[in-house]
């Protein structure tokens, strides 16, 4: 069970944190570039890891980041003009480059100097492949951006939403192998679906017998169930620091994506999926005979907001959006949704009641309270949780001892694994004997 300091510990994310100075080691997504469509189109409120920012996109294209208050008299630089390579300030002109710095003063006579001596709080930012990132941490140069294999990809397709729970509790469930043929498929039968695909082994055996096991850039895991003779099923999926998932459905050697589940504040959490969500023909194989699988039909109840997947069995999105500081991919079924009416109309595993397709993404746990890790959820998550305690607690040690960030943390935005014969990531065969990482990212 995750003791109240260590809750403590790992879920406050703000200035003057433990994790909060953790996670500023590494460069973060912030927004995608569609939200800010044209140079010199209007700003854009948006909070990262407790702070208030102001998002722009300036004359040249460049993207920038201040804080939302002008250093000035406070007021806000949402409300700001953007032009001419700055954005100025309207209560008395004052204009910031993208580096933060006051290139125009008008309220000071032209001899005056005084600008010079004024930056805005400002954090860099770089574009790629669709997703703008920002480094908010104290290192003069930021190290380089991660090697998230998939953001890596020119295409790179990324998908948003806002999770209204602290980070840790978000990719917490991620990780949680076993829930998805409660959750999300409880209602599922072997009937329905092809021999040799995840629903065909896992439906027969809910349950899985756990193995975990630490490397330098985070940890893998699996869930492990009979499948045919003589085999078995090994369900691996990998975390990798400081926030990355890579989860398990998918082929080996096929799929491509993964998820940060980036800290906005103590309570919300920006959920990123990137990568290709293409379909795949059921009987597409991978190691071991493994098989796509068909794509999952849910049923729609009539209380459901999202109606019907798509062809590819992609849940529809939709947004309640606005320009607060937690406005941006805020899902339909959010905390203001709390009828538990739809979770009684259709039948669960064993005939009991299942939980409606999409559900509101909150867990009824709060940061602090200590239940979200009692059972057998927490005794799976039990060993990555206390190494990440762990290198969070070494690479802060470092970290007062380096030299103006001369130590730099180990994080993994891209870990790939060599398949050995037998090794599988849904995929069928026999147990393998270790976990081979082919690529690991130092930064």
């Amino acid at each position: 069970m995750l003791s109240t300091e260590d809750n403590e510990l790992l879920c406050r994310v703000g200035p003057g944190t433990r994790m909060g100075a953790f996670l500023r080691e590494y460069w973060l997504p912030a927004f995608v570039p569609s939200e800010l469509p044209a140079p010199d189109s209007d700003p854009m409120r948006l909070r990262l890891l407790g702070e208030n920012l102001i998002a722009f996109r300036v004359t040249s294209g460049k993207f920038g980041l201040v804080a939302n208050n002008c250093p000035h008299r406070g007021a806000s630089l949402f409300f700001g003009r953007n032009e001419e390579e700055g954005l100025r300030c309207v209560y008395h002109g004052w204009k910031f480059s993208v580096d933060g710095a006051c290139v125009d003063m008008p309220n000071e006579p032209a001899e005056s100097d005084f600008r010079t001596k004024i930056k805005a709080v400002a954090y860099p930012c770089e574009e790629r492949n669709g997703i703008v990132w920002t480094y908010m941490g104290p290192r003069e140069i930021p190290p380089p951006l991660p090697d998230w294999l998939p953001n890596l990809e020119p295409d790179c397709q990324v998908w948003m939403r806002l999770q209204e729970s602290n980070w840790l509790q978000a990719l917490e469930g991620d990780i949680d192998t076993v829930h998805a043929f409660f959750l999300h498929a409880g209602h599922y039968q072997t009937s329905q679906s092809l021999p040799g695909s995840d629903a065909y082994y896992i439906t027969q055996q809910r349950h899985g017998r756990f193995v975990a096991q630490d490397h330098d850039v985070g940890a893998s895991y699996a869930a492990v169930r009979t499948a045919e003779p003589g085999t078995e099923y090994w369900r691996m999926g990998h975390f990798l620091m400081p926030f990355y998932t890579m989860n398990a459905p998918g082929l080996l050697g096929v799929k491509n994506q993964s998820l940060a589940w980036v800290p906005l504040d103590d309570h919300n959490t920006m959920v990123w999926t990137v990568g290709r969500q293409a379909p795949l023909a059921p009987e597409t194989e991978t190691i071991g005979g493994f098989k796509a699988g068909y794509v999952r039909r849910d049923p729609i109840g009539k209380n459901d907001p999202y109606g019907a997947r798509s062809g590819n069995g992609v849940p529809v999105r939709k947004f309640d959006s606005s320009s607060d500081w937690l406005g941006r991919f805020r899902p339909i079924a959010n905390l203001r949704r709390r009828d538990r009416a739809p979770g009684r109309q259709r039948p669960g595993c064993d005939g009991r009641p299942a939980v409606r397709p999409r559900p509101p993404h909150r867990l009824p746990f709060e940061v602090g309270d200590d239940r979200r890790s009692v059972g057998r959820s927490g005794s799976e998550n039990a060993r990555w949780r206390d190494g990440y305690r762990w290198r969070i607690e070494l690479l802060l040690q470092r970290r007062k001892l380096s030299d103006q960030g001369a130590v730099s943390p180990k994080t993994c935005a891209c870990f790939s694994y060599a398949a050995a014969p037998g090794t599988l990531n849904d995929s069928m065969g026999a147990r393998p004997r270790r976990f081979t990482p082919s690529k690991a990212a130092v930064l």
